[in-house]
Parts: C-alpha cells; structure tokens; sequence
C-alpha cells in the first residue's frame, strides 16, 4: 500500500505513537535522503518506510548517532 506524506506522519502517529512533523518527514526523505528506494509519486512512501521511520525513530531516541550515522545504519539492511 502506498501512503502520501500526511498518511505517513498520520499512520506513525495513531499506529506507532511517533510523533514527527511534515517538515522533518521532508528533511529524512529530500535532504539527507534516508529512503533511497522511494517511489516518485504522490502515494510513495510504503510499509517499507513506515519500519524505516520506526528504527530512525528508536536511535534517535537511544543512542548518540547523527542522522548521518542512523543513515548509514538503517541502508545496511
């Protein structure tokens, strides 16, 4: 199933309790490019995002890592 940018920050917030904003959605996905697989579209982000979020979310929250580092982390799998 393919989520828009508001369904995406909506699913986090009701199913996963994450709390994140379009802009920093933005930021992840054009800026430091965290998903490099996402589809061009209006419905691109996908489950697979959706578990990527969640584990960017986790070491943000428990560990010292940059962005960078959680990038660089989260693309090995």
């Amino acid at each position: 199933m393919g989520y828009s940018t508001r369904d995406m920050i909506e699913k986090l917030k009701n199913e996963e309790n994450i709390d994140i904003s379009l802009r920093t959605l933005n930021y992840y996905t054009h800026d430091l490019k965290m998903f490099p697989n996402l589809f061009k579209g209006k419905c691109g982000y996908t489950d697979r995002e959706v578990e990527l979020l969640k584990r960017i979310h986790f070491l943000k929250e428990n560990t010292s890592l940059s962005l960078t580092e959680i990038k660089e982390l989260i693309n090995c799998f």
